[in-house]
């Protein structure tokens, strides 16, 4: 026992020096292999292809009042977009003291802005104040921008990471998350993620639909028929797949049948 302990041990010493400073190698170019176009004809006529929402011009607003705009909201709103497929808007307006953060934001909300997320720079009011049911988010950057400027760009990271979380309905407790309590700046600093988790993603997408925000995702046509916004089929494969969802639904007990049964064979059942 003692010297296989001492080879697992040494094994370890030394992937960790040699891991530590040996620059990583150059990974070989992907050789993604095509998919048959049989397989794919198949895949096609039992999902009715990919298809996209049309946008709708709304989007998420995040209103900047800060006085120190040197670290922008651009490039956060950028990353976000990506990451959830939801459209943002950065919106820089002239600093300002606020005493009632939610009345702030809430005067910016529009039928094109269903989602307010305001920044500004005041001391004595919370670092976060979340209004999740009128889906409206304040964020006080006062504590946060004390001290080193790296610090206070990683602060900044995380709070516009809880920020959204909360906003949107993506909050789920979770070590490598930033969505864990933090009833402090120290606390902060020590939540060991830096942004959201797949967990957060779907309770984000979930909330959007409610809010009629667009998605840019690509998904078949059968999972847009079961999230309730496929666009009128074009053919008859789509047809046929808009049809069988809505006589099940029409026909179930349950106006809220799920995947299994509405689409038995996207789980590689038979009917």
């Amino acid at each position: 026992m003692k010297n296989l302990l001492a080879v697992i041990t040494s094994v370890m010493a030394f992937m960790a020096s040699s891991g530590a400073d040996a620059p990583s190698p150059a990974q070989p170019p992907r050789n993604i292999t095509p998919v048959p176009p049989a397989k794919m004809a198949e895949w096609t006529k039992r999902t009715g292809g990919m298809v996209k929402q049309d946008p709708n011009g709304k989007s998420i607003l995040i209103v900047d009042a800060r006085k120190d705009k040197t670290l922008g909201f651009g490039p956060l709103a950028k990353t976000a977009q990506v990451m959830l497929h939801l459209p943002f808007e950065v919106r820089e307006v002239e600093p300002r003291t606020v005493s009632n953060p939610y009345a702030e934001a809430n005067a910016f909300k529009d039928e094109k802005h269903p989602a307010v997320m305001f920044v500004f720079d005041t001391e004595g009011l919370p670092n976060l104040s979340i209004y999740p049911e009128n889906a409206v988010g304040c964020l006080n950057v006062h504590a946060l921008t004390a001290g080193d400027v790296a610090v206070a760009k990683q602060r900044l990271l995380r709070e516009f990471w809880r920020l959204t979380g909360f906003t949107l309905g993506g909050y789920a407790p979770g070590m490598g998350s930033v969505m864990q309590p933090a009833f402090s700046v120290s606390d902060l600093d020590e939540i060991h993620g830096s942004t959201l988790n797949p967990l957060q993603f779907n309770g984000i997408l979930n909330a959007a639909i409610k809010l009629d925000l667009r998605t840019d995702r690509a998904v078949p046509y059968s999972a847009a028929c079961k999230m309730g916004w496929a666009p009128p089929p074009t053919n008859d494969v789509q047809k046929a797949i808009y049809e069988r969802f809505m006589n099940r639904r029409i026909n179930s007990a349950d106006p809220s049948a799920r995947w299994k049964r509405d689409f038995p064979e996207d789980k590689g059942e038979k009917k």
